[in-house]
Formats: C-alpha cells, structure tokens, sequence
C-alpha cells in the first residue's frame, strides 16, 4: 500500500495448544542483528498450555491505542505484536503504558534518519511487542538498522522451542529497491530460522498469498523452503480482505499469519474480525 494511505488497526490473533507443557521458559540468544530472548510462564494443574498472539498493525500508537486496550483486555491474549507503532527512539517508553497488565518493547524505524538530520513530514514505521507482566523475563532482539523484523524465542518445558516473529514488509513496488529491501528482511527472518524452531510469522505483509505477486513468490522461495507455509486456508469467508480503503475503492488480504507445517495440526480455524474499536481500513484476522 502507499505509505499516504490511512493505515489502520490489523489484527491477526493465533491460538496454540501445546499439550502437557505447565511450564514455557526462556532462552536468550544474541547475533550480529538481532537478540532472540524469552521468558517462564507457570501454568498450575494443566495439561495443556494455550498462547494467544496477536499482530496489530497501529496506523500510529495513538490511532490503535483503543484497539490495544481491546485486545489487552482479554485475559485470553498473551503476546501482541505491533507494526507501524510511528514512535521515535525517544518516545519507545509509551508501548509500557498501554495497559497495567502489559509490559512493551519496541524499536523505531526512524533511527537513522533522525540522526542524520532535522526530519520533516509524517513518522512511520517501527515495531514490537507487548506481553503479560506476568510473562517477565522476556528478552527481545531487533533489527536496528529496518526496524521491520523482532522476533522472541519460548522455549517450552518439554525442550521444544518456538519463534515468534512480527514482520512489517515494505510497500509493493514494481523496482529493484522494492526486492532489495524485501530480500534484506528474508535475509533477518533466516537467521531466526537458522536455529531450526518451529517458527510463528505474523504481520502486514503488503501483498497477497499469490505467487503471481512478487513479493510473496519472493517470500515463498525461502519459507518454503524451511516447511513454513501460509494459514490462509483456515480462514472460511468469501473473497476475505484485511485491508479496505473506501474512498480510494482499495480492498486487499494482506495481513497473514505462516507457521511450520509441524504446528498446523494446532490451528483449528479462522476469521476475519472487526469490532466498534476499529475505525481503520485494516480488518482484524484471528486464527484459532
């Protein structure tokens, strides 16, 4: 989508049900760009342990706020990825007063730039996550230099980990920059998929599941390879759309979830959302 258009709230939520796990705990690992960290979590008496994550796309912290109230709200909702936050370096504290219950961490796409000089226009970018208080200890990794990929590694009481990346792609365009940027961001999320984990992608995209488009054939070609594939299946609705922008006619499925093959078994369906929280041209999607 073009970076003038009105971006509002997109919602993609996931809910895992890890059998016999009372216990998910944390491992912190550290490249050259990025940090995968994690946390414990004490579920008592329970044979099964159910993460729910969510990926919001905020249109600006400001413009999603009400919607992440909702969504922190619910006592069912563990992780929330954010996209599109607009905060700059100095201004990240804001994701930790969101919500009482809710700790956050983020980082901005606008380091850089604002280094480098007065900024004028609109803010943009940026990414990261919130998660229960109760989930303390969690540690985060960034990629500093796009501010579009964050990923968080849980590792779970029976040994098995699992990667939960949050992704902003760049804007479609038919150009060599488009595809250079986009191989920059395939090229973080495989060194997350490096570590062989079953993997969670959430996030705006910015294009179809259609290997006609280019930056999902580009997209493909690696998750692919790595058994990853989209869980766009599971949502049933005719023609489903995530992104509509009535006035300039827009409407598209752009926000999308993909998982390792070897945790679909733990999806059970999908829809596309919408509630009076959301005053944006994003749709909320919710796998379960």
């Amino acid at each position: 989508m073009e970076e003038r258009l009105t971006r509002l709230h997109s919602v993609c939520l996931a809910v895992l049900c890890l059998s016999h796990c009372s216990t998910m705990k944390a491992h912190v690992r550290r490249g050259q760009n990025y940090a995968i960290g994690f946390s414990i979590i004490t579920m008592a008496e329970t044979d099964q342990l159910v993460i729910k994550i969510v990926s919001y796309n905020l249109h600006g912290l400001n413009n999603g706020r009400s919607g992440l109230s909702e969504l922190c709200n619910d006592p069912n909702v563990d992780i929330i990825c954010v996209q599109e936050h607009w905060l700059t370096p100095n201004n990240l504290h804001l994701l930790n007063e969101v919500h009482p219950e809710f700790t956050g961490f983020g980082i901005s796409s606008m380091s850089d730039r604002l280094a480098s000089g007065v900024y004028y226009g609109r803010l943009y970018g940026g990414i990261g996550f919130l998660w229960r208080k109760k989930l303390s200890g969690i540690y985060i990794g960034y990629k500093a230099c796009s501010g579009r990929i964050l990923s968080m590694m849980l590792r779970l009481s029976d040994g098995k980990r699992l990667n939960i990346v949050s992704v902003y792609f760049p804007c479609f365009a038919n150009s060599c920059e488009y595809k250079a940027e986009l191989s920059e961001c395939l090229s973080d999320i495989e060194e997350v998929l490096s570590d062989n984990a079953e993997v969670i992608i959430v996030g705006d995209t910015n294009f179809e599941c259609d290997l006609c488009n280019v930056g999902y054939l580009q997209c493909y070609r690696l998750l692919n390879s790595y058994n990853i594939s989209h869980c766009d299946g599971f949502v049933t609705t005719n023609n489903p759309i995530t992104y509509r922008n009535d006035a300039l006619g827009h409407c598209s499925f752009i926000d999308h979830m993909f998982v390792s093959d070897s945790i679909r078994k733990n999806i059970v369906s999908g829809l596309i959302y919408d509630s009076g929280t959301n005053l944006s041209d994003h749709l909320p999607l919710i796998l379960i």
